[in-house]
């Protein structure tokens, strides 16, 4: 981005906006699926074309590619209704590389329901060049952090630190 920009998430309906910080005049906007965005976006060049994006989660379960200067969506994937009941996202994507490409991937997460009321959490691998999962791991019930990326054991890949709330429930090792 030429200069700095304000990437924030304001407003009566909850719209993704990059403003002018010289005088907030709105650059562009992103509306969400239906319930705004929450959680913190994160700015980076997932594809290496030297082109920043913003990469965001919307509290209504979608994910959203979009190019940081235009705004055009790139992708977007958004998790079906289930039982009447929606995804919700209080987590910012992590970025790393899950796949064979070498485009950046993003690791996020996901509950399923309504706050305070959840059935299901998911921790959700996103391929950064189609948005499509690459893989979903249900992990308790209710998860509110972001992911943490990071190499544990040195080998060059990238594992996922996830706090989740479940108390007294076992969680399965990946």
């Amino acid at each position: 981005l030429e200069g700095f920009r304000w990437i924030t998430s304001m407003g009566v309906d909850g719209a993704l906006f990059v403003l002018d910080p010289t005088d907030g005049s709105v650059i562009w906007r992103q509306a969400s699926d239906h319930m705004g965005f929450v959680a913190l976006p994160m700015l980076c060049d997932p594809d290496g074309d030297g082109v920043l994006n913003v990469i965001a989660t919307s509290l209504g379960g979608g994910v959203f590619n979009l190019n940081a200067v235009t705004g055009a969506l790139v992708w977007k994937h958004a998790f079906p209704r289930a039982d009447q009941l929606s995804f919700q996202s209080y987590a910012t994507p992590a970025p790393g590389h899950f796949n064979d490409d070498d485009t950046l991937d993003f690791v996020t997460s996901f509950s399923l329901g309504s706050y305070p009321r959840f059935s299901q959490a998911l921790v959700v691998w996103i391929d950064g060049t189609t948005g499509e999962p690459l893989n979903v791991r249900q992990v308790g019930r209710f998860m509110m952090s972001s992911p943490v990326v990071l190499d544990l054991n040195g080998d060059g890949k990238h594992e996922v630190l996830a706090a989740i709330n479940a108390p007294r429930e076992p969680v399965a090792e990946a």
